[in-house]
């Protein structure tokens, strides 16, 4: 924060202050923990504008679905038996988010209107790589097929079911339900291997 004058330093900190239990929700804390996230951050506290709340919006919307995505790939280790609404249901009440509050007591702009994320809101091309800034994670999905990647997301960025997605792509759902439980667990083998990886 140091490129920023004592003015704006002001502001975020009053902002924090007026928004402890806000800024204390794991998920904001966590996106906020990436530099070029809380630049942003910071920036749309001090000089909020229509640009910056659409790059913070988007970054935002990356990294919840990131979060989502990871955090289903590896849960399915532990549960298989749960289905993916209940998983996200459940991540979703662990890192509830109150975006509902003004920016500061001047402004009536709202968290929400900077950083919304809507549920099967998508960039324009709606294809899952589009979402993915982790290498490991883009090039584990770039190893798919073409139909495996389609169908992935048709499912996770789109939120479609497999009866929908089957409908679409003109085979049947027990071809899409197959095609998705076998990109994910080449996912999930992809993801240990790195992990493992990592720790040696």
């Amino acid at each position: 924060m140091d490129k920023w004058d004592p003015e704006c330093r002001d502001k975020v900190e009053q902002f924090k202050h007026s928004n402890k239990d806000f800024l204390s929700n794991p998920l904001i804390k966590e996106f906020l923990a990436d530099e070029e996230h809380y630049e942003l951050f910071t920036e749309a506290v001090c000089s909020p504008c229509d640009e910056v709340q659409e790059r913070i919006n988007e970054k935002f919307k990356e990294f919840y679905f990131r979060i989502r995505f990871i955090s289903y790939v590896s849960s399915t280790l532990y549960f298989h038996g749960i289905n993916l609404d209940k998983k996200i249901r459940k991540h979703d009440q662990r890192f509830p988010l109150q975006l509902d509050q003004p920016i500061n007591n001047e402004s009536e702009t709202t968290l929400k209107e900077l950083i919304e994320y809507k549920e099967n809101d998508s960039i324009d091309s709606g294809d899952v790589l589009d979402f993915i800034s982790d290498p490991v994670l883009y090039k584990a999905i770039k190893s798919l097929t073409n139909n495996q990647q389609d169908i992935l997301s048709l499912a996770y960025v789109k939120g479609l079911k497999d009866v929908e997605i089957a409908a679409l792509l003109k085979k049947t759902q027990q071809a899409v339900s197959k095609s998705r439980k076998k990109a994910l667990n080449t996912l999930k083998s992809i993801l240990l291997k790195s992990d493992e990886e990592k720790e040696l």
